[in-house]
């Protein structure tokens, strides 16, 4: 990371930019009867460390998979592949997906997890990661800083990917959205 103050204000940004947008947006997925009180999400202190170099090693032929959700519902994903990176001097990956049903504008991959924290300081479901896909040779930051629990999180009603169990992690990842 060549600008670690920068990448500091840029996620703290983006971090305040999310809890503003969680008070006004209709679509929030903290319950309307408890906006006025929210104070705002939790999150690990900004640590680089987690800002990982990763290699997806792209399938020649991504795979479909269906996911489960929550809600009983499932999300269909091509499997690109594995994203492969280190981790508290471990070597580790995690599958990488990206959306078939999605309407998005611009393409990116998704990342479901749970880790070692999971239902401890971090929701028991996982939490996700996304981000734009790799260049050619693959390469990306895997930003755990910037890893968020899914909306059922703070409401039921809202069905969420669960991560399968080829994306647990034994390690902790103290990074990103905390309980």
């Amino acid at each position: 990371m060549d600008d670690v103050v920068l990448w500091r204000e840029q996620l703290l940004g983006a971090r305040k930019t999310k809890d503003e947008s969680f008070v006004r947006d209709p679509y929030s997925p903290i319950p309307p009867s408890t906006r006025r009180t929210f104070q705002g999400l939790k999150y690990f202190d900004p640590d680089p460390a987690y800002a990982v170099e990763a290699r997806l090693e792209r399938s020649a032929a991504p795979s479909l998979v269906v996911i489960e959700a929550s809600g009983g519902d499932e999300r269909r994903y091509l499997d690109v592949g594995p994203a492969r990176f280190r981790l508290h001097g471990q070597d580790l990956e995690l599958r990488v997906w990206e959306p078939v049903d999605d309407a998005e504008d611009e393409p990116y991959i998704f990342i479901a997890l749970r880790d070692a924290t999971s239902g401890k300081e971090t929701y028991g479901g996982g939490r996700y990661f996304d981000t734009d896909p790799p260049g050619p040779d693959g390469r990306f930051v895997l930003d755990f800083n910037r890893a968020y629990h899914p909306y059922c999180t703070y409401d039921d009603s809202w069905s969420c990917v669960i991560p399968p169990a080829a994306n647990w992690l034994t390690v902790e990842v103290r990074a990103g959205e905390r309980l």
